[in-house]
């Protein structure tokens, strides 16, 4: 037996209506619905996370409720390292390439901001 995950960007189903987003994963058979984060407007969610902690939570959480509600599986969808960002350190290849596009997990205060979402988001 297989199961469907999807994921559900958080921001969107405020920007189209979350109803939409429901009707759709019913309509698709989907088991669990995988909230996944972006940038809201006018911040980005890295570097402005604790400036918008309490929104970005927010989103989040009102999104799983409405789907657990509708029985679904939630989870979160964690982009983990791959988001460009100014404020932290970016990856470095063993062969010295930097890749701008992905934080670099050994970074403290990368390691700080992730284990204070997770640790708020699992709260």
């Amino acid at each position: 037996m297989y199961s469907v995950s999807v994921p559900v960007i958080v921001n969107l189903t405020e920007q189209y209506g979350i109803e939409k987003y429901v009707a759709e994963v019913k309509r698709a058979h989907v088991d669990r619905v995988m909230l996944a984060l972006s940038d809201g407007p006018g911040y980005s969610i890295l570097e402005d996370y604790q400036k918008y902690k309490d929104v970005i939570i927010e989103k989040v959480r009102k999104a799983y409720d409405v789907f657990k509600a509708e029985g679904y599986e939630v989870g979160l969808w964690i982009w983990a390292f791959m988001k460009k960002s100014d404020v932290f350190t970016h990856i470095e290849s063993p062969l010295g390439k930097i890749t701008y596009n992905e934080c670099c997990p050994a970074d403290p205060r990368y390691v700080e901001f992730f284990a204070d979402f997770i640790g708020t988001m699992a709260g």
